[in-house]
């Protein structure tokens, strides 16, 4: 008895080792296959450069997704009707500015369901002026609609409607609704519609910023611009509030920098700087590259001290 119980722990002995080292396997293959996710920022309603990347597409997931143009390439994607495969042609139509919820994320393509249908399509970096992640942009509506601005300047323009318009300077905007509108035969984008002084207008803006304000320091204001000569910049009424109490107001309506500036006063004017750099004896250099010229701004003790341009 004795003997047969030395043999079957000889075996055991023999087995554990392997048992371990499976184990051990496992584990390092579910590593391996982890999915990396990137939680989706619903600040953006539009896909950003790292759109056809994995981790950015598995965030996506449960997000519902709108076509406003169809894909560049035909090859892009493909329609499945009751489970059978429909050929592309003429087909995607249906689909514009429809709600196809994206499902799951397989090999690189969205797995989508829009009106009944399944859509596998592969993004592209072509087509990201031509889709909208309806949360995104819901969530952009909430954050401005019924919030009211104050131009910057006194100008005349022809709002989306074909009506002239002219705005005075400090006129208060209120924003009603933003949809998205037709800005002529070939291009779609954000449409503003505005009531001021008993008038009511849409300004299009074409889709370029994911935010559609400038980022960083001052938030919250809008830089319309068109392609023809007109331009209207407005501001919320926090920055308008900022402006009429800042001693560089005229300087700042009239877009000019100059010394004693703040950090926050300069960027009212110009922006987000191109980049920062430090120096010996100042703060920061703030640097704005325009037209081939490149801007040096000086700060010390928080204010500007001088400006050179190369």
């Amino acid at each position: 008895m004795i003997t047969k119980f030395l043999k079957k722990l000889k075996i055991g002995l023999y087995f554990f080792p392997v048992l371990i080292q499976a184990q051990i396997q496992v584990q390092d293959y579910s590593k391996v296959e982890e999915v990396r996710i990137e939680k989706y920022d619903t600040s953006y309603f539009q896909p950003n450069y790292k759109f056809d990347n994995l981790p950015v597409m598995n965030g996506l997931v449960g997000h519902t997704l709108i076509f406003l143009k169809e894909p560049m390439s035909n090859y892009g994607y493909e329609i499945f009707q009751k489970g059978i495969k429909q050929k592309s042609y003429n087909a995607f139509e249906k689909y514009l500015f429809q709600n196809c919820k994206i499902e799951k994320v397989v090999n690189g393509q969205f797995y989508l369901s829009c009106l009944g249908d399944s859509l596998m399509y592969k993004p592209s970096f072509s087509d990201e002026k031509s889709i909208l992640i309806l949360e995104g942009f819901e969530k952009f509506k909430s954050r401005h609609i019924n919030k009211q601005f104050f131009s910057l300047s006194t100008v005349k323009f022809t709002s989306l409607e074909n009506m002239e318009i002219q705005v005075i300077q400090g006129q208060a905007l209120k924003i009603e609704s933003i949809e998205i509108a037709k800005l002529d035969k070939y291009n779609l984008g954000v449409g503003f519609k505005f009531s001021s002084q008993n008038q009511n207008f849409t300004i299009g803006m074409p889709f370029g910023d994911f935010y559609l304000e400038y980022g960083g320091d001052p938030k919250g204001k809008i830089d319309f611009t068109f392609e023809y000569i007109n331009k209207l910049e407005i501001v919320d009424e926090a920055l308008n509030s900022a402006i009429n109490k800042s001693l560089f107001k005229k300087n700042i309506l009239k877009g000019e920098i100059v010394v004693g500036m703040t950090e926050k006063e300069i960027r009212i004017v110009w922006g987000m700087p191109t980049r920062d750099k430090m120096s010996a004896g100042y703060d920061k250099i703030m640097i704005y590259e325009a037209g081939g010229t490149t801007y040096y701004l000086y700060m010390k003790g928080k204010k500007l001290d001088r400006i050179s341009q190369i």
